[in-house]
């Protein structure tokens, strides 16, 4: 029975990881597991012992219900309050795969599949579409333009991609022969995840965040890999493959005609950025210490009118939503990053951690509008 529950779990994590479905079946996917979790409990009669480490996730949720306790004293609709960062109660799944005893290694070959599946099925949807030549997929149906101007397929849970865009760089660059999984091990293959994953998150998406975010991986391994090496008066024949790579991807990002999503990226003629730079105004002025709870409307201004409670300056969003208790997820994200990229500069267990670094892609896109703002 404990066998069963745990592959189920493990397969309907896969599903959930490689798809873009609506949010409403993946929280029903959510909500399996917490039952298939119950059930595991009972059967077996014994939970794991908390570490340290577990605090970070555990953190998370008791924020999440804090939101949810001041949005309900605030009188905020109460549909909106537990629709409002929803899905942060999904950290639950951190301490439901800690008492499965999930090998780290399984779960990052997950990762890495999810992501090459969803680079493969938005690129063909994107390819599908230029050429006029009909391959369905169940991405094709997202295609809409950017405001700088580019036909794109947006797909929300793309940024499971970064991991597999910055493994398979850095193995370019080093070539690990440990790590064998879908033959990163062979740099041919590690330059063809590489394009695949690079197109779909720069190309397809046609996003100045998922770009952003993309450029921020490269930096960071450029950072931690030359460096350390820096630092030890020494340089790595790769930097000069570095070097190349950095051409080609900047003439190609120039000559398909999507160097504009980085030159527009911060500007404030942009259509989308007007609207951020005019939410910005509003939250600011709205922020309190103890925050306006989750499901709380930002005065005189709505970005999403079937969502009232969104907003796409999301690290603002955060702080106006749980004032001064959002410090703690910023710290959590901030040691998160810190940790990881520490370990990757003193070469410690490098591919999983490169691994995890890369998936933080599109936190760090964010982080860094947030500063850059």
């Amino acid at each position: 029975m404990q066998s069963l529950i745990r592959k189920i779990t493990l397969v309907g994590l896969l599903v959930c990881l490689s798809t873009n479905l609506p949010t409403s079946i993946y929280y029903a996917f959510f909500a399996v597991f917490v039952v298939l979790f119950v059930v595991y409990v009972f059967s077996k009669m014994k939970l794991v012992k908390l570490q340290k480490v577990d605090l970070i996730a555990l953190s998370f949720i008791l924020v999440w219900f804090y939101g949810i306790i001041i949005g309900l004293i605030r009188g905020n609709e109460r549909q909106y309050v537990f629709a409002n960062f929803a899905g942060l109660i999904c950290y639950f799944m951190y301490f439901i795969l800690v008492n499965y005893r999930i090998d780290v290694n399984r779960l990052i070959k997950f990762v890495l599949l999810a992501g090459l599946l969803l680079s493969l099925l938005s690129s063909i949807g994107m390819l599908s579409y230029q050429t006029g030549i009909r391959i369905p997929t169940f991405l094709s149906g997202n295609i809409t333009y950017s405001s700088t101007g580019q036909v794109r397929i947006y797909t929300a849970t793309l940024p499971v991609a970064f991991s597999l865009m910055g493994i398979s760089f850095y193995q370019i660059l080093y070539n690990n022969k440990d790590f064998r999984f879908l033959n990163l091990h062979k740099k041919n293959y590690a330059f063809l995840l590489f394009i695949i994953s690079f197109f779909s998150i720069f190309i397809v998406t046609a996003s100045k965040g998922f770009t952003l975010g993309g450029i921020s991986i490269i930096f960071i391994i450029f950072l931690f890999s030359y460096g350390s090496q820096i630092t030890r008066k020494k340089i790595h024949i790769s930097f000069v493959l570095f070097i190349i790579l950095l051409l080609f991807g900047t003439i190609t990002f120039n000559q398909l005609g999507y160097f504009n999503i980085i030159t527009d990226m911060f500007s404030s003629e942009d259509i989308a950025n007007i609207s951020r730079y005019t939410q910005l105004d509003y939250i600011l002025d709205d922020i309190t210490f103890w925050g306006n709870g989750l499901g709380s409307i930002v005065p005189g201004f709505i970005s999403n009118r079937e969502s009232p409670y969104g907003y796409e300056l999301i690290y603002f969003n955060i702080v106006h939503k749980f004032g001064i208790f959002s410090i703690i997820l910023f710290f959590n994200w901030i040691y998160m990053f810190v940790y990881l990229f520490r370990r990757c500069w003193n070469k410690k267990n490098i591919i999983n951690n490169v691994i995890m670094l890369s998936s933080l892609g599109y936190l760090l896109e964010t982080l860094l509008f947030f500063i850059l703002l």
